[in-house]
């Protein structure tokens, strides 16, 4: 009997050791647990909340960047000309052509202001048009015709 003491004795000591070992991990599995649903509900109300403010913020339009040089009653020779010097001028990172007979277009990616812009194409483009040829100046814009008579 001593002996059946002896061996159960150990076996139960180690039994009641695991369980506590056992609840202790429990336990951390919990926290764990807890703290992975809290990151979780904070990534969601982040995106929430990004999304929320992507509503108010300002879009910017690939057209803002973009000065247009709207020209009327030129021919394709002289709108390649005038798109040569444009490219020249200092500040003009790129430009896109578009050429119709009612009325042409030049896209600039320009830095500065439409102002500055006319400027020094004026400087460059004498031959083409003169002050009395420009019927617009607006931030993005400019508006040459050329129908008129010189």
């Amino acid at each position: 009997m001593k002996k059946l003491i002896v061996c159960c004795a150990p076996l139960i000591f180690l039994c009641v050791a695991s369980v506590k070992a056992q609840s202790l991990f429990d336990k951390v599995d919990q926290a764990l647990n807890k703290v992975e649903k809290a990151s979780n509900t904070a990534d969601k109300t982040k995106g929430t909340g990004d999304k929320v403010l992507g509503f108010f913020k300002k879009k910017e339009s690939a057209e803002e960047d973009f000065t247009t040089i709207n020209i009327s009653g030129i021919n394709l020779t002289n709108l390649k000309k005038l798109n040569e010097q444009v490219e020249t001028c200092k500040g003009v990172e790129s430009t896109k052509m578009k050429f119709s007979p009612s009325g042409s277009v030049i896209l600039v990616d320009y830095e500065g202001s439409a102002e500055d812009l006319l400027t020094a194409i004026q400087e460059k483009s004498k031959d083409i048009f003169t002050d009395e040829h420009i019927e617009g100046l607006d931030e993005h814009s400019i508006t040459i015709n050329l129908s008129k008579e010189k």
